[in-house]
């Protein structure tokens, strides 16, 4: 992408902090309820929340680990985009 084109998408990132920063509280309690709900299996220990890239897309990626922090399972994965929707309106689940 050229120089402009970075610029562009700088700020166009930049608008979305205040709008981020006020739903804040709102995004952490939504996720903390998330990683709460997963039923935890066999040696899985605790549930966290991972990103992931493939083809050029970023993915989130809700999985499972030992108390080793080993990975023991993919719960869901779900691209970024639709991640952030999900989590503005609410409707984040697993």
């Amino acid at each position: 992408m050229s120089g402009l084109g970075n610029a562009i998408q700088a700020s166009v990132i930049k608008s979305f902090i205040p709008m981020i920063k006020e739903n804040l509280p709102k995004l952490e309690t939504q996720i903390g309820e998330v990683l709460r709900n997963v039923e935890l299996e066999g040696m899985e220990n605790y549930a966290a929340i991972v990103i992931t890239a493939m083809a050029n897309k970023a993915y989130i990626t809700l999985c499972t680990f030992d108390i080793e922090d080993h990975l023991c399972r993919q719960v869901r994965s779900i691209p970024l985009a639709e991640f952030v929707e999900q989590i503005l309106t609410g409707k984040f689940t697993i």
